[in-house]
């Protein structure tokens, strides 16, 4: 496990290729504090002990010991531990796809995208199921049947209670375009210094426009969507076994120093453990 300093944060994150590449976390933290960020995935926590806040906009909103929380995909969010004496998490990150099939099985209906109205929710026997399925998966011993199992009867249980469907939303605003085109060019450049002025210039936008257009539709300044970005690739680098140096110059980091910062604001660990994980 992972350790910042003694006593103070420990992490251990790993990902089960057996469960359609489902992320998973297991945090013991005192003093980390996640920078703004967002999933490709639906984040899915138990509190284990301690309490927690998520919501930039809402600091005082609480997921206390025992509580589930949830995090949709593309939304901004940080993470901290409230009080003194740190929290102790477990976090699922999964995919929407196999999670809107799970749902359509379960109601019988099309396909449809999936919200929770409530992102801080009391339920103790679907945070037991949660809690048992977590613990099974970091079993390297547990039979791939039984994990699957867990799975299914937990995910079940939380789509049932507290999932709502919600139509696709496809409509294409202006803003969403240039967005869009802005999205690509930052993802094809990521290793690049690219600036703001370039990309503005390469959509026909003023800086100015593109940074609020980006802000409102994304939730995240341009900067900040290229150091995520950065990191996704990077944890693609890693889990092949690319040397950390290597994998920071490779994805725009000046050196290792700032690449192991950023990784841990928005991963919850360090490069070297993530790596020591993935082989």
């Amino acid at each position: 496990m992972d350790r910042d300093t003694p006593f103070q944060n420990k992490a251990k994150f790993w990902i089960d290729e057996s469960l359609d590449g489902i992320e998973l976390l297991y945090a013991d933290y005192l003093t980390q504090e996640f920078a703004p960020h967002t999933h490709d995935f639906y984040a899915i926590g138990v509190v284990q002990s301690g309490a927690l806040s998520f919501k930039p906009k809402f600091p005082s909103d609480v997921v206390p010991s025992g509580n589930i929380m949830i995090i949709h995909p593309g939304e901004v969010h940080t993470g901290r531990c409230v009080g003194e004496d740190g929290c102790k998490y477990r976090m699922f990150y999964v995919h929407p796809t196999p999670l809107r099939e799970l749902y359509q099985n379960i109601s019988g209906k099309p396909e449809e995208a999936l919200s929770f109205r409530n992102q801080n929710i009391e339920d103790n026997e679907t945070a037991k199921l949660l809690h048992s399925l977590h613990v099974a998966i970091e079993n390297p011993q547990a039979p791939a049947i039984e994990k699957e199992s867990r799975l299914i009867l937990a995910l079940t249980h939380l789509l049932v209670r507290h999932a709502t469907p919600r139509p696709f939303v496809t409509q294409e605003t202006p803003n969403r375009k240039f967005v869009k085109m802005a999205k690509e060019l930052i993802e094809d450049h990521y290793h690049d210094n690219v600036t703001l002025k370039e990309i503005a210039l390469a959509v026909n936008i003023s800086p100015f426009h593109l940074l609020r257009m980006f802000k409102e539709e994304i939730g995240l300044a341009p900067h900040a969507y290229l150091t995520q970005y950065r990191i996704r690739k990077a944890k693609h680098f890693l889990s092949k076994g690319t040397p950390i140096v290597q994998v920071a110059l490779q994805t725009g980091f000046c050196d290792q120093s700032q690449f192991a910062k950023r990784f841990k604001q928005i991963v919850g660990t360090t490069p070297g453990h993530f790596r020591k994980t993935q082989q």
